[in-house]
């Protein structure tokens, strides 16, 4: 199984982790408000997730994943059983 971690042992990257939940809310088509509501948290949370800026609270993960039809594994390991969870190119584009 392949975790992200950043410098410090066992730190998640918070990059990567942001990059996951981008990639499966835009998959949805769902805006960072309409996910913020469905897990109740503000858009400005799920915006500072994507960009990396911070991790998402323990708490939030299983409704996180929940919503974006994933596990939290897949979120937090950035793999299903099958293969990666994220494209292979990425670009923060916002809302």
């Amino acid at each position: 199984m392949l975790y992200f971690f950043g410098k410090e042992e066992n730190d998640l990257d918070a990059e990567i982790v942001g990059r996951i939940i981008y990639e499966h809310r835009k998959g949805l088509k769902m805006t960072q408000k309409e996910l913020a509501n469905k897990i109740g948290v503000t858009d400005k949370a799920v915006s500072k997730w994507e960009r990396g800026g911070e991790l998402p609270d323990i708490n939030i993960l299983e409704p996180l994943a929940e919503v974006l039809k994933m596990s939290v594994t897949e979120i937090i390991t950035g793999k299903n059983k099958e293969k990666s969870v994220l494209n292979d190119t990425y670009e923060y584009e916002g809302e």
